[in-house]
Formats: C-alpha cells, structure tokens, sequence
C-alpha cells in the first residue's frame, strides 16, 4: 500500500502565532495533528508537548 501524505498549518487572519503541531514518521505508521486550541493559554506548548510525547512513545516501543 502506498500512502501519500502532505502537511500544512496555518495561523489564520485572527490569531497572531500558529498554535498547530503534527508530526509524519511514515516509516512508523505515525501521522500525529494537534490543534492548539487558539487564543488559549498555553496552546502552543499543549499540542507541542501532546505531539513530542506520542512520538517518542511510538519510536521506543517500535524499537
């Protein structure tokens, strides 16, 4: 099976900073988006965090 995938973020016309992370390992089957949750405090952080966890969960266990 083939999988093409593409990736965008966008901060918007209201907003200020793009509050979105997502990560793609295709070799690992992982394709993670998180939506910061604009405007609210500590947006940015919260999906950085919510993505960089999954990652490193994902890579350790697929050894």
């Amino acid at each position: 099976m083939q999988i093409f995938w593409a990736a965008r973020t966008d901060r918007g016309l209201r907003r200020s900073q793009n509050e979105d992370t997502y990560c793609a390992k295709p070799d690992l089957g992982l394709f993670v988006v998180a939506d910061g949750m604009g405007g609210h405090t500590g947006g940015e952080i919260a999906s950085r965090l919510a993505v960089e966890q999954i990652q490193q969960a994902v890579e350790t266990t697929a050894g």
